[in-house]
């Protein structure tokens, strides 16, 4: 599908939230667990839980960003609609590399039953949840009218389903993984599809960062404050009013401070990380959880034992070695498009 035109703003948001994921899983699997246990950590996870958000909803963004470049395309020509089949391959594939990085997990447990190795392998994390968001967007652009209509209303109905899905058990594994966290997920549909139908509903209508950072403002600070009795709603919209605040504080600081040649060669890796954000994904969870180094991953070697500034050395050490394998990853799709 065609893509609308690369923003640098969304790359360094993206590469931002990349690079605190890469902290959030340093942190999580190396400090100690006596220091996880203190209050400055658990006030600090909430941070931790903006990362992903961040990414869904940035998803979803460039997806309603590209239906509104179709959208005003056709308006200015006859060009017919093109097909969803390369959108969906690709969508697929991410799905694919998601299942294939759970399976040195799912294999890694001696004496485990195959149901047990099969929990854990369709066990549903971040690029699954992404993958079929955003399948389930492409669906829906393709409906010939009311498309924003039908991912708002979809919205809805997840955000309100998500009590039963909680409760919900169907016995076939790879469907309760997507719906509850009863399986070991930690990112079923059921909120977080909502946060990328948000981002798509952000870009298709694209009514200007400022509105949108004021809502963020609006959301953020007012759902503490509110009765309580449906957590999970008030989860989702504090969360996506902290996201539509820092995409607002982005673009407007980016674009304040981007006409300088400083500026932009010293964001630069930050920009790189955000054009490959599922490289850095991917590599950085490979350097961690499955990767020998020599006999065993970084996990088992170190485990909970690490001081918060020996987990600032290592996040730092897996975060420049993400970098590298984007770098490279980056210059091979360059050269290859000569």
């Amino acid at each position: 599908m065609p893509q609308p035109q690369r923003q640098d703003w969304i790359d360094l948001l993206r590469g931002m939230a990349v690079v605190g994921m890469v902290w959030v899983h340093s942190a999580n699997t190396f400090l100690v667990a006596a220091q996880q246990a203190q209050p400055w950590y658990g006030e600090l996870s909430f941070y931790h839980g903006l990362v992903a958000p961040t990414f869904f909803w940035l998803a979803g963004l460039m997806r309603g960003m590209a239906v509104r470049s179709r959208a005003m395309d056709r308006l200015s020509s006859s060009k017919p609609r093109r097909p969803a089949w390369p959108t969906v391959r690709r969508l697929l594939g991410i799905l694919g590399v998601a299942y294939v990085l759970h399976l040195p997990q799912a294999l890694m447990q001696p004496g485990a039953s195959f149901s047990e190795m099969l929990r854990v392998l369709c066990q549903v994390d971040v690029l699954h949840c992404l993958a079929v968001s955003c399948l389930l967007l492409v669906a829906l652009e393709k409906l010939p009218r009311g498309t924003s209509l039908a991912v708002a209303m979809l919205l809805l109905v997840v955000l309100l389903a998500t009590p039963w899905a909680t409760a919900t058990r169907t016995g076939w594994v790879v469907v309760d993984a997507f719906l509850n966290k009863q399986q070991g997920s930690l990112f079923p549909l059921f909120p977080w599809f909502g946060f990328a139908a948000a981002g798509w509903l952000c870009g298709r209508w694209g009514r200007g960062i400022v509105p949108l950072g004021l809502l963020g403002v609006a959301l953020a600070f007012s759902m503490p404050w509110l009765p309580g009795g449906y957590g999970h709603v008030w989860f989702f919209f504090e969360r996506l009013g902290w996201v539509l605040l820092a995409a607002a504080v982005v673009k407007i600081g980016y674009n304040a401070l981007s006409q300088t040649i400083q500026t932009r060669a010293g964001l630069g890796w930050l920009l790189l990380a955000g054009r490959e954000s599922l490289v850095m994904y991917v590599a950085h969870l490979l350097l961690i959880y499955a990767l020998p180094l020599p006999r065993q991953p970084l996990q088992l070697v170190l485990g909970q034992t690490l001081s918060l500034g020996q987990v600032a050395i290592v996040w730092a050490v897996v975060l420049l070695a993400s970098l590298a394998v984007a770098w490279g990853a980056e210059a091979r799709k360059n050269h290859g498009a000569r």
